[in-house]
């Protein structure tokens, strides 16, 4: 399993950088919502518009909910073959979605095989999470710096990819709320 989990985390960190470098590509250089990316605060919780818009991915087949508002953006990352999907709002509150191929057929993913592959990772307050009749993964939050310090992230496998969701812990109620709508078809 660490074959895995490593080269797929050490790839999440390179792709988790592109989404920031993409961002300020296209935006002119602007900061979010006048804040710098490293400033804004872990602590003050989302508060924002309903889910009542839809986001489908085509070569994945999934879809969920996202707020009015939200776009998407989606980038190609380093050699590993995956994508990192960035659904977002102007002031840059949003999660992120990294999907890349797995290299065996698991169903099931805990906090544990996390911790086992990647022991420097930190993996807190860990739930189980549902994916249709046959798969498991894990929700839990850490320490990911490119959400300052404090993440908030849900990893699962599903159809022979690894789905590693992240955002800021300050997001989880926006994150959950989003992940309850989705679907894959």
């Amino acid at each position: 399993m660490r074959t895995i989990l490593v080269p797929i985390f050490t790839a999440l960190g390179a792709a988790t950088l592109c989404v920031f470098v993409w961002y300020f590509a296209f935006s002119g250089g602007k900061t979010f919502g006048g804040v710098a990316p490293s400033m804004l605060s872990a602590e003050v919780p989302y508060v924002g518009a309903p889910l009542t818009k839809s986001y489908a991915h085509k070569e994945f087949r999934f879809s969920l909910a996202i707020p009015e508002g939200f776009s998407a953006g989606e980038l190609p990352t380093d050699g590993a073959g995956g994508k990192a999907v960035v659904l977002q709002n102007p002031q840059g509150e949003g999660i992120q979605i990294y999907i890349v191929p797995a290299e065996a057929d698991t169903k099931v993913l805990t906090a544990e095989d996390i911790r086992r592959e990647i022991p420097d990772m930190k993996v807190e307050a860990e739930e189980p999470v549902t994916i249709g009749p046959e798969y498991t993964g894990v929700a839990f939050l850490s320490d990911n710096e490119a959400f300052g310090g404090a993440s908030r992230e849900v990893w699962f496998y599903f159809r022979g990819n690894l789905y590693q969701i992240s955002t800021y812990q300050r997001l989880d109620t926006l994150l959950k709320a989003m992940f309850a709508t989705w679907k894959f078809f």
